[in-house]
């Protein structure tokens, strides 16, 4: 069986101590100091009880009223409470969403890097990446930003990724060199800066110094939502 509101009964013990008092004092005093010659007089008591009954109706109005008020004001609290939660949990989500595309575009654009490097010839060097991977979920990652870049910036980033997975299905398929390395060219044009392509320090922090303005404000709008706190 539910318990009862604890509140609920002090409300009730309360009425009940002030009913007890209001009609057992002013009888006793009655009866003692002859205010009325108890049990005489019944009309003047009749009087009294009734009297007395709109004073205790105005009081459990009262009681009852500021039970309410307190119950409705908690309430209040509980529902900001749990739409807090609930706001610092789509915030840890989107925190998560964005750390998975974080990683997996910069990550990722280090393999081109290692995949093609350029000098002043574009030679083609070794220690190229047999393999790339991606989160099998990044359309649904990418859309957990969409409050947090805008439209051009989030068509962007889809077509970034639309291009490194065409390179991780050549590597896939063992595809030529010439063929991969032109994807990874391809890559490296539409990314990173076109006076400035010295990949030697591969690392998260040299490549996005060497990524175009338009990517270089994305990465850091991405990096950005994942230093969020999910608490504020």
């Amino acid at each position: 069986m539910e318990e009862s509101n604890p509140e609920v009964k002090t409300g009730f013990g309360m009425i009940i101590r002030i009913a007890f008092f209001s009609i057992f004092i002013p009888l006793v005093l009655m009866y003692f100091f002859g205010w009325i010659p108890f049990p005489c007089q019944l009309i003047q008591i009749k009087e009294f009880l009734s009297s007395f009954a709109g004073f205790m109706q105005a009081v459990v109005t009262a009681i009852f009223s500021y039970y309410l008020i307190n119950t409705a004001n908690k309430s209040n609290k509980l529902a900001n409470t749990l739409i807090q939660l609930e706001k610092n949990k789509e915030k840890g989500i989107i925190r998560e969403n964005a750390l998975i595309v974080y990683y997996d575009l910069l990550l990722g654009l280090i393999d081109v890097t290692n995949l093609y490097i350029a000098n002043g010839n574009r030679n083609i060097v070794n220690s190229t990446p047999s393999k790339m991977f991606f989160s099998n979920e990044w359309i649904k990652n990418v859309a957990y930003l969409k409050d947090e870049l805008q439209p051009d910036e989030i068509r962007a980033i889809y077509l970034l990724y639309g291009d490194l997975l065409t390179l991780q299905q050549l590597l896939e398929r063992n595809s030529s060199n010439e063929e991969v390395h032109t994807t990874a060219g391809k890559i490296v044009e539409n990314v990173f800066k076109r006076d400035n392509n010295n990949f030697n320090d591969q690392n998260l922090d040299s490549i996005k110094n060497l990524l175009n303005e338009t990517h270089l404000n994305i990465i850091k709008k991405i990096e950005n939502v994942t230093k969020n706190d999910v608490n504020t």
